[in-house]
């Protein structure tokens, strides 16, 4: 790797390369599921989401 591709890396924010290199590399799932990576930022929107649903559901239950 040459030093200009070695300094667009380093000075990435982890956000911009984990969408760019990291996340759904194969193309086929969505930006805004967890990948699965450590870190993924995607991750907590997951978490919300299902303490919402169950939430919902409690209240439709009563």
């Amino acid at each position: 790797m040459n030093r200009s591709h070695y300094d667009v890396f380093e000075h990435m924010h982890y956000v911009c390369f984990h969408y760019e290199f990291e996340h759904d590399v194969r193309g086929d799932g969505d930006p805004d599921e967890d990948c699965g990576v450590p870190g993924c930022p995607s991750a907590p929107a997951v978490r919300q989401e299902e303490r919402l649903a169950a939430t919902v559901r409690a209240l439709l239950d009563d």
